[in-house]
């Protein structure tokens, strides 16, 4: 997992969307502790967890109601779709930017993954405050 430095700062201004609002972020995560874990960093970052799924079902629809300027995906879904499927079809319908969050990392996966334009992979087990530096980095094109 890549390491970026993690002093805090005092004041850190939220990160907005080009509208000036704080990036509206649904994470995709079918395990409960992880989940509050992806929402926590997401938090740190200064963006704003608008939903949360389970499923890649639940993944789409949230996604069509509440359009997220961000998407956070787990590889390993429970349902009829994985992680990566989910990310084509939000690709594809809403153009909407993608993160893997994912303990699966083979250089197979990676190259299936990497079809989706993905921002980047975010390697678990993560820290929150190390998944926030990651987040706040890779979200700063989406200015």
């Amino acid at each position: 997992m890549e390491s970026l430095s993690t002093s805090p700062e005092k004041s850190r201004p939220p990160v907005t969307s080009t509208a000036g609002d704080k990036l509206k972020v649904v994470v995709v995560e079918d395990d409960f502790l992880v989940s509050l874990s992806v929402s926590e960093a997401i938090e740190l970052a200064g963006m704003e967890v608008v939903a949360t799924a389970a499923t890649a079902g639940q993944a789409v629809a949230l996604c069509e109601t509440e359009r997220p300027d961000l998407v956070t995906i787990d590889l390993n879904l429970c349902g009829d779709l994985v992680g990566i499927e989910v990310a084509e079809v939000l690709r594809e319908q809403l153009d909407v930017p993608i993160i893997f969050v994912t303990a699966f990392n083979s250089p197979e996966i990676r190259e299936a993954g990497d079809k989706s334009s993905p921002l980047c992979w975010i390697e678990k087990p993560f820290t929150p405050r190390v998944m926030a530096e990651r987040l706040k980095a890779v979200t700063s094109s989406l200015h």
